[in-house]
């Protein structure tokens, strides 16, 4: 394992799939496929890579998940990896559904903060 300040291996290029690749369309498919990536050590992951035909499983989900909570303001759920055929795009749209709900339940007085914390 790496130590801090200390790189880990390179990433290994995106393997072969059915699909071809198609980059991310917005910021939030960019912040999805980095930590895919990051979790399952590969490189180009695209939008609509499946989760599992890249080699993922419910541990490396679990860790997935785990890295998406702690950089999001919203829930970010399991079986959004382990339901269905997941990908970048789907979870990505997943997530975007509720932050959308969270900042729609927000008074005005809380969307200022928000918007004063995120400068």
């Amino acid at each position: 394992a790496a130590t801090p300040g200390e790189a880990g291996p390179a990433p290994h290029p995106r393997p072969e799939l059915d699909v071809p690749y198609a980059p991310p369309s917005d910021g939030l498919e960019a912040l999805t496929a980095r930590v895919w990536g990051e979790v399952l050590g590969l490189d180009g992951i695209g939008a609509h890579d499946g989760f599992f035909d890249l080699g993922g499983n419910s541990l490396l989900a679990s860790r997935v998940v785990a890295h998406l909570r702690a950089t999001l303001p919203v829930d970010v759920r399991l079986d959004d990896l382990l339901g269905g055929s997941p990908t970048v795009a789907t979870q990505a749209e997943r997530i975007a559904h509720r932050l959308y709900d969270k900042l729609a339940a927000l008074t005005d007085e809380e969307a200022a903060a928000l918007a004063a914390e995120l400068g």
